[in-house]
This record gives structure tokens, C-alpha cells and sequence, in this order.
């Protein structure tokens, strides 16, 4: 199912299959084996050995899309995370997940999944203009409430999490440019409001052991709206707008907002 092509609630009922399917669990399990366990080609390496790699990470937000399968996608997170430690146990492990949102919205499910001994440091992704937070007509009016939400899901993972000594990584955050354009150059006021509270909550605070922001695009320019084969590849998706979240070489305010921050943190 593609979301674009057969609709969004279509994909949904056929993905959500997943956490319930043995034989579908037990494909990934293999596949688990098979890349952790890897020797690399051009070093000789096994891959428990790298100094090149951080952290594995089990999947890039996963959901369980059913409350119902709430238990079984939790116990498939730390089956893979017990797989992926008795492999290798010298690199890091991490879900992936984007927090509440991605356990059906029950910070519960999350917190029991982060606290497993298999699982080094907990994740979420914040995206105020997908979650419906802000919208195309008030991506510039609604950025104190993106922000005000945005703070509110921070402290809540952080509380949850704190009991068991993990780090807190917010390893997705973005921000539409203004007006909802996609053009490179184009204004990026509420971006730049935006970026400026997630940045000083990460070097102000002791809640957020590090962050991300979506994406880096540098010299890249898009072509067409949507990608199209040989035009350069952005940050932004394939099945996504070109531009939508992408921060180019010449956004010269939001990379000194980065900038700034960075030599906080140094």
C-alpha cells in the first residue's frame, strides 16, 4: 500500500498487520541477525567492532497503529533490542520512536519499552505542523503554541524516563518555512522562532540530551515539488514536498541560530 496512491487509512490497516504476524516478526529478526552480525567488506571488521558506528537503531518510527497490538509491538521493540545487544554488545541501542505519539498516545506503553535493560537511551520526534499542532493557514500565528505543545511533550518523556537514568533524545524536530513555501531563500521567520526554543531547551536544561533538526540540505536544490528522478536529493522525502523542512546553504538566519547553539554546548 502506498499511502499517496491507496490512501492513508488503507496503508494503516495493512501495516499495522505487522506486530501481529510471527512469520513477518521473524523475517525482521533475521534480518537483524544478518546486518548486526555483518563483517564489513573493506576493513575486515565485524561491525561489533566499529568505532564508526554510534547506535543501532531498530526502525525509524515505528508504530503499532492498534492499541490493541500495543503489547505485542512492545514486545517486539525489546525482543530486537535483545537481539540486537547479544550480537553486539559494545554499540548502543535505541527504538527510533517518536514518543506518545508513536504509542497511540499512551506514554505508559513507551516508558515500559524504554526502561528495558536491552535499551540505552530513549527517543521522540516532535513535528508540530504534521501532528496538526500548527496548520498551512498559521504557520506563523501558531508558532507560541507549537512551541508551548512542544515543551509540554519534552517534559513529559522526561519525566517518564528520568527514573531509570536513560539520556533523552529529541532526534527529529522541524518547522515549516513561512507561508508554507518550498522555495530555497524563501522567509523563514517562524522557522527560525521555532528552531530558537527547541535549541536554548537543549543548552538551557538538563531534559534533552541532544537533538536533531530535519534536514540539512545544504547545496541541494529542488527541481520539482515533488522529487523526481535525477533532481537532487534534499532533506525532505520522497513522498513529501521539496523544501518543506529542508534548511539550504543560503538560510543564513536559521544556521546561525544552529551555529550559536552549537557553541553553547562546546
Amino acid at each position: 500500500m502506498i499511502p499517496r496512491i491507496d490512501g492513508y487509512d488503507a496503508y494503516v490497516n495493512y501495516v499495522k498487520q505487522f506486530v501481529t504476524s510471527h512469520e513477518a516478526k521473524a523475517m525482521f529478526y533475521r534480518h537483524i541477525r544478518h546486518i548486526v552480525g555483518r563483517t564489513n567488506s573493506i576493513t575486515g571488521k565485524p561491525y561489533r567492532l566499529s568505532p564508526a558506528i554510534m547506535a543501532w537503531q531498530i526502525a525509524n518510527e515505528p508504530r503499532a497503529f492498534s492499541k490493541a497490538a500495543l503489547p505485542e509491538f512492545c514486545e517486539f521493540l525489546i525482543n530486537s533490542a535483545r537481539i540486537i545487544k547479544s550480537i553486539d554488545p559494545n554499540h548502543l541501542v535505541s527504538t527510533g520512536s517518536e514518543g506518545l505519539v508513536g504509542f497511540e498516545l499512551n506514554i505508559d506503553w513507551w516508558k515500559m519499552v524504554h526502561a528495558s535493560e536491552h535499551i540505552d537511551y530513549a527517543n521522540i520526534h516532535i513535528w508540530p505542523c504534521t501532528w496538526r499542532w500548527v496548520t498551512r493557514e498559521n504557520v506563523f500565528s501558531a508558532v507560541d503554541v507549537a512551541c508551548e505543545k512542544s515543551l509540554r511533550y519534552i517534559e513529559d518523556h522526561h519525566k517518564a524516563i528520568s527514573p531509570y537514568g536513560k539520556p533523552l533524545v529529541l532526534e527529529e524536530f522541524g518547522y515549516h518555512r513561512d507561508a508554507f513555501s518550498f522555495t530555497p531563500g524563501s522567509a523563514t521567520t517562524a522557522r527560525d522562532q521555532y528552531y530558537q526554543f527547541i535549541l536554548s531547551t537543549l543548552t538551557s536544561t538538563r531534559m534533552l540530551a541532544g537533538c536533531n533538526f530535519w534536514a540539512w540540505s545544504g547545496d541541494a536544490r529542488p527541481a520539482h515539488l515533488w522529487w523526481q528522478e535525477w533532481d537532487d536529493f534534499c532533506g525532505d522525502p520522497a513522498q513529501e514536498e521539496q523544501g518543506l523542512y529542508s534548511i539550504f546553504s543560503n538560510d543564513a538566519s536559521t544556521l546561525g541560530i544552529i551555529k550559536q547553539a552549537i557553541k553553547q554546548l562546546r
